[in-house]
């Protein structure tokens, strides 16, 4: 399940991504694709933060089953 849900997201993000940096580069230059790249980037640290299972101190067969 959260294989599927993790490809999903990247699907997702590998398709607006282009479209969104490219509206967004038109007005405000530099300065705003890089903070809107960064604001991407610090939600998807936020999120594996919250979202992902720990793995430390166990094998790859109990973090996946």
């Amino acid at each position: 399940m959260a294989a599927a849900t993790s490809d999903a997201f990247g699907r997702i993000g590998g398709i607006t991504a282009p479209r969104i940096t490219g509206t967004r580069y038109v007005s405000p230059r530099f300065t705003g694709v890089l903070t809107l790249i960064c604001a991407v980037l610090a939600a998807g640290c936020v999120l594996t933060l919250t979202l992902s299972t720990s793995a430390q101190g166990r094998s790859l067969g109990a973090v996946s089953g």
